[in-house]
């Protein structure tokens, strides 16, 4: 597909460039597979903490170093993680009280996000939105997947969705924010289908949306592609050079 069609609507257009990604061998190994072990392990964590057992420290801190070959945890920032480990080693029943509420499938997840926020906030301990997305993966990636603020956003800002800030959701809300991300997931679900593009879950649409905002062209695109995608992505093209 060497030509780029013109596109009627910013939704048109995303979805194309989701579709030029989705469905490779690169998306599925190296975009979307890696994360679901990775949530396995959370998984286990909560099983652990509900049934009453101390592993789960140990279960978590596993999937906060998650690695797998040429994989690890890009999910979160080891900065922060490592603040939040410590945390959950030294004060264990109040980290243990916290993750109780952010894994309690009976709240609404907005609620489980914020009640975590006041608990930890209340330790003076730091759990942005990316982490607390991160933990919240031991509910079901598929159906909860990560965070990320900057490439949501952009996501947001090429398909014409309102932001966050522009719904009026303030930083501090992470439930509400969280909230907004899958519902933004959820449409890019719908319109994709509509489109043709079958996503099977939120795990694809997030997954899809770090390629669109993130990476790079892939090599077997053309140059009219690699550039077009690369000035959506408001990069510059530079043509490799042949060899004499």
């Amino acid at each position: 597909m060497a030509e780029v069609p013109p596109f009627a609507t910013k939704w048109d257009q995303y979805l194309y460039w989701c579709a030029r990604f989705h469905g490779t061998n690169e998306f599925t190994k190296d975009e979307r597979n890696y994360k679901i072990p990775l949530a396995n392990r959370l998984v286990s964590a909560r099983e652990a903490l509900l049934g009453g057992d101390s592993q789960w420290v140990e279960l978590v801190r596993r999937a906060i170093h998650y690695r797998d070959g040429e994989f690890i945890n890009n999910l979160t920032d080891w900065r922060q993680t490592q603040t939040i480990e410590q945390w959950f080693q030294t004060e264990t029943d109040s980290a243990a009280l916290a993750l109780r509420l952010l894994w309690n499938d009976s709240l609404p997840v907005r609620d489980r996000f914020n009640q975590f926020a006041e608990i930890v906030t209340a330790h003076k301990v730091k759990a942005p939105i990316s982490e607390t997305a991160f933990l919240h993966m031991a509910m079901g990636i598929e159906e909860f997947p990560p965070f990320r603020s900057g490439r949501m956003e952009m996501a947001m800002e090429l398909t014409g969705w309102p932001t966050p800030k522009d719904a009026g959701i303030k930083v501090g809300n992470m439930g509400f924010r969280y909230q907004h991300f899958l519902q933004f997931l959820d449409a890019v679900v719908k319109r994709g289908r509509e489109r043709g593009v079958e996503f099977r879950d939120r795990l694809d649409a997030q997954s899809a949306t770090w390629c669109v905002t993130d990476w790079d062209p892939l090599p077997t695109w053309s140059d009219g592609e690699k550039r077009a995608f690369l000035a959506y992505q408001g990069k510059p093209f530079t043509p490799r050079e042949s060899s004499a």
